[in-house]
């Protein structure tokens, strides 16, 4: 087995590539470069902007990511409603797979710091989030 070494620089040109075609799962990883400087300097309202072009594509791994970001303050302000809100689009669109774990798992983990309007303001906009980008099966 020939070993190929890792070249950051070398993905990021390719995801920027698939990124021009629209590829979410290219979208998805180009964010997650710019957040842990694989192959392109840290930048968290690139890796926001790709996240979010990801999300609306249906892609459950970047509307989390986007929960996170909106929870860590990384790149865009921090509105832990809206962190939430992600989390739970998140786990609409993870359903059937093994990710949906996880999501339930952070789900219980954020409702701990959260008051019910809060709870409810978050599931509410998913919900409105969701109808406007309905799942792709």
């Amino acid at each position: 087995m020939i070993a190929i070494p890792q070249d950051d620089t070398q993905a990021a040109y390719w995801y920027r590539k698939a990124v021009d075609q629209g590829y979410a799962e290219a979208q998805l990883n180009l964010g997650r470069a710019y957040t842990n400087v694989q192959g392109v300097p840290k930048d968290d309202a690139q890796a926001v902007y790709w996240l979010h072009k990801a999300a609306d594509q249906g892609n459950a791994l970047a509307q989390f990511g986007l929960g996170m970001k909106y929870g860590q303050c990384a790149g865009v302000t921090k509105d832990s409603v809206i962190a939430l809100m992600w989390v739970y689009v998140s786990y609409v669109y993870s359903e059937g797979t093994p990710f949906q774990e996880k999501v339930v798992e952070m789900i219980n983990n954020l409702t701990t710091h959260f008051t019910e309007q809060q709870i409810t303001e978050a599931q509410q906009r998913a919900k409105i989030w969701i109808a406007a980008h309905p799942k792709k099966n």
